[in-house]
């Protein structure tokens, strides 16, 4: 096969089936004389059905709450903390709120103690940053999720308990989406410190407030709590834990410091403001804390209206510079009662990438760029386009590989096939103007639609989908040669491992800034910033192309 051929090959794949929802309870099963279920008999009224989890203290199961027939998660204690468990029991219990999980009733059975509490079926927090390969959230997402657990912490402050070990894996969700939290085994009555030990650790090390690493009993309090949720979002921010290190040892070293690295160096996109208000509930010492956890929220709810006003002053200028340009495309009239015509501004109102997992293709869904779970990109991958233009424009796309080789799309190829064998030498045939773009297309195949999508199987780096459209045709007689240049650009070879850093688009003119973490100072000190070298590719056509897009991404290899 031509070796330019594998770099960019045409895949249709067939329609996609939903994922099936969590079976229902199954029924009690009479096993066989000389067999016997897995599933221990639970106390009177409580069928076991299925383990969920195991901890430290205990283990966690699946249960139906006979005579109200409901399902419950049932929680009994390993170990002999009975009288510890008491207290997480009677901690539950006195709690009445829908951010925390409901505690139904507790008792001991065979010795051991055990809790009944509210089934919650929609998974963990921990799960979800698992799913989203560890990327960050979307600011506003993550913002108002814990604004909205910090409301249930501050409740739970109230009736003089505390959690002490907030993670992501002790918040979880309803099928509906609500959060909870979940598993106040390490909480304590405000004025009963009689069961923990001077100096005893408790906690999880990655999330674990300073004091609470140093087990300084004395300073631990709301305040640690805030920064267990501060610490939450910081990892749904950035991508990682505050205190994330090879080791248990290390995590304690660096949280008894409170050395978390600045959330702008992981994560550019996070306003400066933002940070400001992470970075108060990290701080090392309580008192520099915000003085409630209810205060957290306020701030988070706070940061949040003044996005939304700034979003909405920016829709309410764009809309009335919208209404402007239809009533003078319309007419304008000036010193007679003869309309002037006014020609309006091609502009792109969306350029969006989808993508898709190679492997496991007919479980796997398209996730956009660069939504979290799309980057890096690996050889195999599935990709496809859409566009869409304030009025009929032509519309052609170059994908720019990581060696610098760029290869014409659209329309040189109308559905994706052949894309190997086309050059820059090979003059497009425009089918028209359009207002909008999907491409490949969608199919039909057996009666039922199907995605058409592109594989890519290009060398690792930076690789770039370049979008040009303009209302006039392309420039006749000319070959994308002669207007983009015959010699490809410089590599953009940054290593096989992309998944450390973060990349960010352009639009228009704009130069494309590449964002390294290795690179990064700091905010003190300002981003290290690389241009990419399409920037110069861009400049070329401005005259020709009066709207250019891109959107790039990281790819790695197997």
């Amino acid at each position: 096969m031509d070796p330019e051929e594998k770099k960019t090959k045409h895949e249709e794949t067939a329609g996609f089936v939903p994922e099936t929802l969590d079976s229902p309870l199954r029924a009690n099963i009479d096993f066989p004389a000389g067999l016997s279920s897995s599933v221990p008999a639970g106390p009177p009224g409580i069928t076991l059905i299925k383990k969920l989890g195991e901890g430290a203290m205990g283990e966690v199961w699946e249960a139906r709450q006979e005579g109200l027939t409901r399902k419950v998660a049932f929680k009994i204690l390993k170990g002999n903390a009975s009288a510890r468990f008491q207290i997480e029991a009677n901690a539950v219990a006195s709690m009445r709120h829908p951010g925390i999980m409901q505690l139904f009733t507790c008792g001991v059975y065979n010795g051991k103690p055990y809790l009944v509490l509210e089934y919650v079926s929609g998974g963990d927090l921990e799960e979800k940053i698992k799913q989203a390969k560890n990327q960050p959230w979307p600011l506003e997402k993550a913002v108002a999720l814990v604004a909205e657990l910090a409301h249930a912490i501050h409740y739970a402050h109230g009736k003089g308990i505390l959690h002490r070990d907030l993670k992501p894996a002790n918040i979880l969700f309803h099928e509906d989406g609500k959060a909870v939290i979940a598993d106040f085994g390490l909480a304590k009555l405000l004025e009963d410190s009689s069961l923990t030990m001077k100096g005893q650790i408790m906690g999880s090390p990655a999330w674990i407030p300073p004091e609470q690493a140093a087990g300084d009993l004395d300073n631990i309090g709301p305040a640690s709590d805030t920064f267990g949720l501060s610490a939450v979002l910081y990892q749904l921010l950035t991508g990682k834990a505050p205190f994330h290190m090879p080791s248990t040892f290390q995590a304690l070293i660096k949280a008894r410091e409170a050395d978390v690295d600045s959330p702008r160096k992981l994560n550019p996109l996070i306003p400066v403001d933002l940070e400001k208000l992470l970075l108060k509930a990290l701080a090392k010492n309580p008192k520099d804390r915000f003085s409630s956890a209810e205060d957290f929220a306020k701030q988070l709810e706070h940061w949040l209206n003044r996005k939304k006003r700034r979003n909405l002053l920016i829709g309410s200028a764009a809309a009335f510079v919208a209404i402007l340009g239809l009533l003078a495309l319309a007419f304008f009239k000036v010193g007679s009662n003869n309309p002037i015509e006014v020609v309006a501004e091609l502009t792109c109102e969306k350029f969006e990438i989808f993508v898709r997992p190679g492997q496991g293709v007919e479980k796997a869904s398209w996730l956009k760029l660069p939504s979290a779970g799309t980057l890096p990109a690996k050889p195999g991958d599935l990709m496809f386009v859409e566009a869409k233009f304030n009025q009929p424009a032509y519309i052609y796309l170059f994908f720019v590989q990581a060696d610098g080789k760029v290869k014409p799309l659209y329309p040189w190829s109308l559905d994706g096939t052949g894309l190997g064998k086309i050059t820059l030498n090979d003059i497009p045939n425009h089918p028209g103007p359009l207002k909008e773009l999907s491409w490949p297309p969608l199919g039909v195949k057996d009666g039922s639609p199907t995605r058409k999508a592109i594989r890519f199987d290009a060398s690792p780096g930076l690789e770039t989908i370049l979008l040009l459209a303009s209302k006039d045709s392309w420039p006749a007689g000319k070959t994308p040669a002669e207007i983009l240049g015959d010699k490809p650009l410089p590599p953009r070879m940054l290593g096989s491992n992309l998944s450390e850093y973060i990349t960010i688009g352009a639009d228009q003119s704009q130069p494309v800034q590449i964002l390294l973490q290795e690179n990064s100072r700091g905010i003190d000190d300002g981003l290290a910033e690389i241009y990419d070298p399409i920037e110069s590719l861009l400049n070329k056509v401005a005259n020709d192309f009066p709207v250019r897009r891109i959107t790039w991404f990281g790819h790695v290899g197997k």
